[in-house]
């Protein structure tokens, strides 16, 4: 699923010529992805120290 919302914002930016207003949401739930990847990892290696 993050591989759709890069390609999305790779694809406004470069063939579209769309700016940061466009791309904004893309980067958010990219964010959020990151975000929750991180904690899960955080969790996972706790429990296993």
């Amino acid at each position: 699923m993050p591989l759709y919302y890069t390609a999305d914002a790779l694809n406004s930016i470069m063939y579209k010529g769309l700016g940061f207003k466009a791309i904004y949401i893309d980067l958010l739930v990219l964010l959020l992805f990151a975000f929750i990847f991180y904690i899960l990892n955080f969790i996972s290696l706790r429990r296993s120290i």
